[in-house]
């Protein structure tokens, strides 16, 4: 564990993560350790892992092996996971800021409104993507769910439609009179 941290410390990962902005990410999901900490001690158990799998092939236990190879064959889909958060979470702050300034230059109402629309689209496909690799994509192609999320989208479709009719009429005013 010490000689990983050391390693990171020396190649700086920490700085690097501050400039990137994952110490920010860390810190806010409350999580206690730095990167590097963090790093350093899931390679400490996973060696811990490792070598409790080679103690208990050689004692004989082939359930507990069975069970320990199978948490260490779990691990990559977890790793894939955090990543695809972490990219999701970048790739929606660069999305949302793009729709943010494309709609201010076009003048179009509520920009921050579209921004964060954005921001949040980005951030649920990024969690259904995780959802599926962690291996609980049943829940999500299931019949039930897909009628909920139609009627959930229905319903703010509807409520946006009937709340909004005024102003989107006067909204499209604007453009029709333009011509």
């Amino acid at each position: 564990h010490d000689v990983m941290l050391r390693l990171f410390k020396e190649i700086r990962l920490d700085k690097l993560a501050d400039k990137i902005g994952i110490s920010r990410i860390i810190d806010k999901s409350g999580i206690k350790y730095s990167l590097s900490e963090g790093i350093s001690l899931i390679v400490y158990w996973l060696f811990i892992v490792f070598f409790m799998i080679i103690a208990v092939k050689a004692i004989g236990l082939t359930v507990v092996s069975d069970s320990l190879n199978r948490l260490l064959g779990y691990i990559p889909h977890v790793l894939s996971a955090v990543v695809v958060l972490v990219l999701g979470m970048i790739l929606a702050k660069v999305v949302a800021g793009l729709v943010h300034f494309a709609a201010n230059y076009l003048e179009l109402p509520k920009p921050k409104l579209l921004e964060r629309i954005t921001r949040w689209v980005i951030v649920i496909y990024a969690v259904t993507i995780i959802i599926e690799e962690l291996g609980f994509g049943s829940v999500l192609m299931g019949t039930t769910f897909t009628i909920m999320f139609g009627a959930v989208a229905f319903a703010f479709a509807l409520a946006y439609g009937l709340g909004g009719q005024e102003r989107a009429a006067k909204h499209l005013g604007k453009y029709n009179h333009k011509k």
